[in-house]
């Protein structure tokens, strides 16, 4: 960007307006006429002239050190030593106007009777203590509370019973909740489980049967050269198979049974 500076004696004033077919120059953001700046007024304080005259006469009453202590005599100022000694004889004088006079003590005994004490109507508190020492009862001791006698000692207290049953009942009816759920969820997927009875009835038949497959198996001859032999031979161990299979199966708890 090209720029064109003139000279300051060429410039318009900043209040005109600046010529749009103009070149542009810097000179123009410039103010020429910068407006005068206004002083503002002097802070005169409102005692001024008090203190402009208490300088000048160079008295002031009770400027720091309080008011000026003078004699009785006009324009002789008290000297060292003197206001102490006035104060002290003010203050002696006011202590003997406010002064009360005190009591007087009674008369000082004679010497053949300081060691004279009288005791008129004075009681004696350890010999009234030795009488009713000497005439008391002596209280009979309390009686030991023997806790280990108490119908209840030992026992579990009636609240806790309560408790531990209301316990068992909780954990019964929560487990008879899960049973219940786990039967309805068996049902709904066809599978039911077998009871513990069954399980156990079934598991005693398929033992039996084992015992007399085996019986029946210790019987067959050593040598099988015959087909009817060969034929009973493997459908005994056949079964045998089978039947520990069975056996396997059942000795485990939780046996579901399919029903469709």
């Amino acid at each position: 960007m090209h720029l064109t500076l003139h000279p300051p004696a060429l410039l318009p004033s900043h209040s005109s307006m600046q010529d749009p077919n103009e070149p542009e120059s810097i000179y123009n953001c410039i103010p020429l006429h910068p407006q005068a700046f206004k002083k503002p007024k002097r802070y005169v304080s409102q005692y001024a002239g008090e203190v402009r005259k208490e300088y000048k006469s160079g008295q002031r009453e009770a400027g720091t050190l309080g008011k000026e202590m003078k004699n009785d005599r006009k324009g002789d100022f008290i000297k060292r030593g003197e206001g102490e000694q006035r104060r002290v004889k003010e203050a002696a004088q006011h202590a003997a106007h406010h002064v009360r006079e005190a009591p007087r003590k009674g008369p000082t005994p004679k010497k053949e009777d300081q060691n004279v004490i009288k005791h008129d109507n004075v009681p004696n508190f350890v010999k009234e203590n030795v009488i009713e020492i000497k005439g008391a009862v002596p209280e009979p001791e309390p009686a030991k509370k023997v806790y280990v006698a108490k119908p209840d000692y030992g026992k579990v207290p009636a609240y806790l019973q309560i408790r531990k049953e209301e316990l068992d009942q909780r954990a019964r009816d929560h487990m008879q909740m899960l049973e219940n759920e786990q039967r309805r969820k068996e049902a709904a997927s066809g599978l039911i489980l077998l009871p513990e009875e069954e399980r156990v009835r079934v598991l005693a038949g398929l033992q039996a049967n084992l015992d007399a497959l085996n019986r029946d198996y210790g019987k067959l001859s050593l040598t099988v050269d015959t087909l009817p032999k060969i034929t009973r031979k493997l459908n005994i161990e056949g079964q045998l198979e089978k039947l520990e299979s069975a056996i396997e199966k059942f000795s485990h708890t939780n046996i579901y049974v399919k029903t469709s």
